[in-house]
């Protein structure tokens, strides 16, 4: 009796999933925010992750601000922040509008979330201006700032950013 020949069959195997366009698009984007974000502190030694000032003391936190998000942009700021978090700073405050404020302190209980304007005054420019201003103080202490991930096209918004610029 001859042996039947065994066939071997080959086991397909799904193709593994790959990321969409847009989820490519704000990860790599995150990343590009954080490594310009610790490109951007002055008078730095590289230390492997975000340089320190060089003139700071060993364990001085470096602390890196955020300024976006919107109602309807929370993600920009939260992966702004996550991303400069994990490339070595120690603190990420995030300032943005009263309604991105709780979907936001939901996404990390790393992230320091503090909402600088409302919701309901965004399309009053002089209120949303005025209310901008409450960033000012933050500005001398924080090391560095990333502005504008999320914060939408409202002009009393923009309006209340370039004051601050």
């Amino acid at each position: 009796m001859a042996a039947k020949a065994k066939k071997k069959t080959a086991i397909r195997r799904r193709p593994a999933k790959a990321k969409s366009a847009s989820k490519r698009k704000t990860a790599t984007s995150a990343v590009a925010v954080a490594r310009a974000a610790a490109k951007s502190v002055k008078g730095t030694k590289p230390t492997g992750g975000i340089p320190r000032p060089h003139l700071a003391k060993a364990g001085a936190p470096v602390r890196i601000g955020v300024l976006g998000g919107s109602y309807e942009y929370t993600g920009a700021p939260y992966y702004a922040a996550q991303s400069a978090l994990q490339a070595g700073a120690d603190l990420a405050y995030v300032f943005c509008a009263d309604g991105a404020a709780p979907a936001i302190k939901s996404y990390s209980p790393e992230l320091i979330v503090l909402p600088c304007y409302k919701t309901a005054n965004m399309h009053d420019q002089q209120a949303t201006a005025t209310a901008m201003q409450e960033v000012r103080p933050w500005l001398a202490r924080l090391d560095c700032w990333v502005i504008g991930p999320g914060l939408g096209r409202d002009e009393g918004v923009l309006k209340g950013v370039s004051s601050l610029m």
